[in-house]
Parts: C-alpha cells; sequence; structure tokens
C-alpha cells in the first residue's frame, strides 16, 4: 500500500452516535482496502465524535476533526474541509447514516481507472431508517444524451454517495456551497456533470441509502421554509442558465417552468430574498422576458402578497 491512499472518504457528522458505527463498520468491511475516511464533526452535541474515537483507536486509516469555527455552520462546509484533508487520488464523499456494500470502492475504482474518467456512477438502494429495503433509487439513464442532460430532465437521481470523483478533476473547483441547504449535491453536481461527460458506470446498488421518517425533506415537504425554497431556485436558475448556454430548449424551459412557480410560492409566502434572486435571476438569464411580462408578475406578486394563499386563478393569469 503506498502511502498515498487511492481513495479519500469524507464524512459530515453531526449527533449520529448510533448510525455513525453502522457506516464505519461497512466502510471497513470494503474490500478494496486502500482507503483513508475523514470525519468532519460539526459541531456534535452527542456521543458521536467519542464513537469514531474509539474507531480510530482500532484503524488509523480512520481520522476526525472538527469543522472549523470560521466555516458556516453545516454539512457543505464540513465536505468542503474534509476536500482540504484529503490525500487520495480519488474522493468519495459520504453521509454518516448511509451504507456501502461490500464491493462498492472495489467497482468504482476499477471502473474509474479502467476508463480514465473524472468520475464514476454506482446505483443506490432506498432502504428505512432500519435499512429495509424499499426501492432502488431511479436511475433510467439515456447513453444517447450525456449525463448533465440526463440529470438536469429527471431522469436520474444521484446523491452525494453514489459518485467516486477524481481528486485532481475537481481540485481547485467552486465545491459544495454553503448557503445551499436543500439539494446541496445538486448544486455543485450540476455544475461538474456539465463540464465532463467523461465518467465510468458501475451498473450495481452499492449503496444503502436511508430515509428517515423525521428526517428534513419528510418534516417539511409540505410546509414552505425560506431557505430550503431559495436553494430551489438557485438551482433552478442555473441549470436554466446551463441549458441555454448549450442551447437546449427543453432543459431551458423546464426549468423556467420551475422558477416561475417558485417565485408564485415565495410571493404567496411573501418570500422576499426568494422572491428578488428569481426576479432577478429571470430578467438577466432568460433572453426573452419582456417589459410586460415583468409587470405581469410585479401584479401578480402584489396580489398574492395580499392574498397570502394558493390562487389558480392569479396564477394562470400572472405567473405563466
Amino acid at each position: 500500500m503506498s502511502n498515498r491512499p487511492q481513495i479519500s472518504i469524507i464524512i459530515p457528522l453531526f449527533n449520529r452516535e448510533e448510525l455513525i458505527k453502522e457506516t464505519l463498520n461497512s466502510i471497513l468491511a470494503q474490500s478494496f482496502a486502500d482507503w483513508e475516511c475523514i470525519v468532519v464533526d460539526d459541531g456534535s452535541t452527542d456521543n458521536s465524535r467519542d464513537v469514531v474515537s474509539s474507531y480510530i483507536e482500532g484503524d488509523k486509516r480512520i481520522q476526525c476533526f472538527n469543522r472549523p469555527d470560521a466555516l458556516e455552520k453545516g454539512a457543505n462546509s464540513c465536505r468542503n474541509f474534509g476536500f482540504t484533508k484529503a490525500k487520495g487520488e480519488y474522493i468519495q464523499w459520504f453521509d454518516s447514516d448511509d451504507v456501502m456494500l461490500p464491493n462498492k470502492l472495489t467497482l468504482e475504482h476499477s471502473a474509474i481507472v479502467k476508463d480514465g474518467a473524472d468520475y464514476c456512477i454506482s446505483l443506490a438502494t432506498v432502504t428505512d431508517e432500519n435499512l429495509n429495503v424499499l426501492h432502488p433509487l431511479k436511475f433510467q439513464l439515456d447513453i444517447q444524451q450525456t449525463v448533465f442532460k440526463n440529470y438536469a430532465m429527471g431522469s436520474i437521481l444521484i446523491i452525494t454517495q453514489m459518485v467516486l470523483w477524481r481528486a485532481s478533476f475537481v481540485k481547485d473547483k467552486t465545491l459544495f456551497k454553503p448557503f445551499i441547504k436543500r439539494g446541496q449535491e445538486t448544486e455543485v453536481f450540476s455544475r461538474l456533470f456539465f463540464e465532463s461527460n467523461k465518467f465510468a458506470f458501475v451498473d450495481e446498488k452499492n449503496l444503502l441509502y436511508r430515509q428517515h421518517a423525521d428526517s428534513k425533506t419528510t418534516k417539511n415537504e409540505l410546509s414552505y421554509v425560506p431557505a430550503y425554497k431559495y436553494s430551489q431556485a438557485y438551482i433552478s436558475l442555473q441549470f436554466m442558465e446551463l441549458g441555454q448556454q448549450i442551447n437546449d430548449t427543453e432543459i431551458t424551459k423546464r426549468y423556467y417552468k420551475f422558477c416561475i412557480y417558485f417565485l408564485y410560492e415565495a410571493s404567496i409566502a411573501r418570500d422576499k430574498k426568494t422572491i428578488s434572486l428569481l426576479k432577478k435571476g429571470l430578467v438577466e438569464k432568460v433572453k426573452d422576458v419582456s417589459f410586460g411580462k415583468v409587470i405581469k408578475w410585479n401584479i401578480g406578486i402584489g396580489l398574492l402578497n395580499a392574498y397570502g394563499k394558493k390562487s389558480d386563478r392569479i396564477q394562470n393569469v400572472f405567473f405563466n
């Protein structure tokens, strides 16, 4: 084994004292042994750090760092900080509640080396919080299209843990943006997939992706959370802009519609920050936005601000 590990596994950690054990055990059980595991604690208030320390005593390939106070709290900052500590030729960002199947790293490493790819994608199985299998994560890849096009159009769902990256490809790029609070990997992956279609693919399910009944997504899917909506709006504007750069009308139209709907929702919620982001972004990024259309949006925004709830009539007249 060389002094430089082949793969750096980077895990943000916050209050997962029970689940991190299963995650670390799955890493220790990998058939591929040339790895380092970098855990970045985000200020856990339970015994998570002690649990990781007990694993470090048994295996020096595992390390644990505290997120520096100067960095914004959150998994994105931890992922970025972990990358600065990584020595591996390949990077596997992972989560503290999910489980690798035993051959995940072996298969992905073999594929990315064989193909000389910038990244390797493998598949995932969705489970409940007890790791009971629910269903495979959607992945219907059209090989006639780029990974970016497949991703943008929603035919493939890719979560952070499904991708092994070549470190030299992601080096010096903007990685995870701390202000993105929902769809963190979607924002960064959209940019990376857009830049390169040089990928390897392992057509096997190598990951158990745990969904919790009390997850943030589950708790907030029926409520309006401004930080989440701002993130979704930002990502949609980005997809729309990238679609325009390659003159792809399907992508552009898809995300224009998302942006208009988010503008409608933000107006109901009186979410000024998201409204401002979308109005500015749509005017700057959409080539044919007329002055009249902007006036319509402003009227609709004012009506919804006053009305304070959904209105199909207002939506149809002013947000179409």
